[in-house]
């Protein structure tokens, strides 16, 4: 059984979150509720941590923004919350997944598949997280939020003193952090700084050419009008990451 605690104040809004997950998580084990930050704090500092957490933002003596200040919670959070203004300070906080309510059973549905997905990697191997940076990029688009999950990025390159993330369904984000700043956050077993413009994720390669001087050119998909070009300094080291004692596409 999967152990979730529900954080909610509104006795409605807890009979309708554990009458959804009777139906879509049968296998889900609610141990408690709690209504507010400081029994939250007195029952996560008393007991075994669960599994997953839902909790409601605004509760009885503060937010649940309070609680992960004095709290550093060791499972995954989904925030259920009647106010859409909190999601882009929920996704800094590492939200798993941000419901509104009422909640819809497809919202519900896709929040428990992601945390599905994400505890069977964790069993698989519990080291991995350490090293796997940062899962996902939340972008603000004027009034829109778009979160964009760590397998979904290409490549993220600068041009024009502005950073962009491409994803593999072609989608073009601008960014505020610099490739300096994202290198050091992101999976290195799966993103390579090819030079001072690119950051690929290795399946976004399509094929590697040769060039004089033992410098590499990069063939992106989706494809880019900027050459990735990989330096002589960096090829070997290249090569290594990804893999292949021989090129894809040879110049004569």
């Amino acid at each position: 059984m999967i152990k979730i605690v529900i954080i909610e104040d509104e006795a409605l809004a807890v009979d309708r979150l554990t009458d959804l997950l009777a139906v879509h998580a049968p296998d889900f084990e609610i141990p408690k509720v709690l209504d507010g930050v400081q029994v939250a704090l007195d029952y996560f500092s008393n007991n075994e941590a669960p599994d997953l957490v839902f909790t409601d933002i605004e509760l009885t003596d503060g937010t649940s923004f309070d609680l992960l200040k004095r709290y550093e919670m060791p499972c995954p959070v989904i925030f259920v919350t009647a106010y859409d203004q909190f999601a882009l300070k929920a996704f800094e906080v590492l939200a798993l997944d941000y419901i509104l309510k009422p909640v819809k059973a497809e919202n519900l549905q896709r929040a428990i598949t992601r945390f599905r997905k994400t505890h069977s990697e964790d069993i698989e191997d519990s080291n991995m997280l350490a090293d796997a940076g940062r899962s996902r990029f939340v972008i603000r688009q004027g009034q829109k939020l778009h979160v964009i999950e760590y397998a979904d990025i290409a490549y993220i390159f600068s041009q024009e003193k502005s950073t962009f993330l491409v994803a593999k369904d072609r989608r073009k984000y601008a960014l505020d952090q610099s490739l300096d700043h994202l290198e050091n956050e992101l999976n290195k077993l799966n993103f390579f700084r090819l030079n001072r413009k690119f950051l690929v994720c290795h399946s976004s390669i399509e094929a590697i050419r040769t060039l004089p001087k033992s410098k590499l050119q990069v063939q992106l998909n989706p494809e880019i009008e900027i050459e990735a070009i990989v330096s002589s300094e960096k090829s070997a080291l290249f090569k290594k990451w990804q893999g292949k004692t021989t090129c894809l596409l040879m110049v004569c």
